[in-house]
């Protein structure tokens, strides 16, 4: 794995989470509109043989448990990258940080230009901190995968 793409992990797995938080919401809603149009319409039902509001119950929550490990996994892989990138002195953790963990309201890596504004440093200057930065990364990550 290369350091940019084990810096982008955060973002892949906020993505993640946002395409989870969509998912439960469409089936809450669904099974809203479902719930109303059958099981509240006042006539009388059978046995109860099928226990529909069980089964979406356990589908809901099934969804919300998944969610919940996406979250949990969003937060440990930024605590990593944080950790590795925090390890570096100087521009170059300020420039990766502000990078890959930052992310903007859409869940992306920001624009160089914020990144630049952000640090308060020129784009020559801060592209230069970014590849020292990414080759500090690598080293980072040949040696963990030694141990």
């Amino acid at each position: 794995m290369t350091a940019n793409e084990y810096l982008k992990q955060y973002e892949w797995a906020v993505n993640r989470v946002r395409r989870y938080e969509e998912a439960y919401a469409k089936e809450s809603m669904l099974i809203d509109a479902v719930w109303s149009l059958s099981d509240n319409d006042g006539m009388p039902h059978g046995s109860g043989i099928g226990r529909p509001t069980e089964v979406k119950a356990i589908r809901l929550a099934d969804k919300k448990m998944r969610l919940v490990d996406a979250k949990l996994n969003a937060i440990r892989i930024r605590q990593e990258i944080f950790d590795t990138v925090m390890s570096l002195e100087g521009l170059e953790a300020d420039v990766l940080v502000e990078r890959y963990l930052n992310l903007d309201d859409s869940g992306h890596q920001q624009t160089w230009e914020v990144v630049c504004d952000r640090v308060h440093y020129s784009w020559p200057t801060v592209r230069t901190a970014w590849h020292r930065g990414l080759n500090m990364v690598e080293e980072i990550l040949k040696y963990k995968n030694l141990q």
